[in-house]
């Protein structure tokens, strides 16, 4: 008899320039080491970040490679966002940076968000809030980014964070390992 395994979709969403390929990157290593089959897929592919951040290809080359969005490409980032499931249990996608029709389509196939705002634009939360909440996506984690400062990671049934340094280098520290348990123990995975 084949095991079902429960497979969970997480969209992080939120204002461009926010950390959001970063935090898609290192949660998904985070829960990696807590032995939780997590990928980061790059849902974004009219700027696609995850494979530069990744050192996958040199920054140099990535505004050569800007697209406009179109409804297609919406399509090819739910096709990935699907085909990503099928071989890991949990995926974070790294969504684009606007809603909009496109983001939409690309966003309605999660099971979960994650809202991600720079310390500039708390202002916006909201905006994605009534998003998620319009899609029926269940939001787990609200986070505030910022350059400097301290992080920290509270749970008051949405778990809420201040994450530092969300700047295209992965670095995991103790506030990502944090986040990373309490999002498994949410998800229960």
């Amino acid at each position: 008899m084949e095991e079902y395994v429960l497979r969970v979709r997480i969209i992080i969403g939120g204002p461009p320039n926010s950390g959001k390929s970063t935090l898609a990157e290192i949660l998904a290593v985070a829960l990696r080491s807590f032995r939780v089959d997590a990928y980061a897929e790059d849902l974004d592919l009219a700027a696609m970040t995850l494979d530069y951040i990744r050192g996958i290809k040199p920054w140099e080359q990535r505004p050569h490679e800007k697209k406009e969005w179109t409804p297609e490409l919406a399509k090819q980032a739910v096709e990935r966002f699907r085909e990503a499931s099928k071989k890991h249990h949990v995926v974070i996608g790294d969504a684009p940076g606007k809603i909009t029709d496109e983001s939409r389509i690309i966003a309605q196939q999660a099971s979960h968000g994650i809202i991600l705002c720079r310390d500039d634009c708390t202002d916006e939360i909201e905006e994605w809030k009534a998003f998620f909440k319009s899609l029926r996506i269940r939001i787990i984690v609200v986070a505030i980014s910022k350059m400097s400062g301290t992080g920290c990671v509270s749970v008051n049934g949405v778990i809420e964070a201040i994450i530092i340094g969300l700047d295209r280098k992965p670095r995991i520290n103790e506030i990502v390992m944090s986040l990373a348990w309490h999002v498994k123990e949410r998800l229960d995975v």
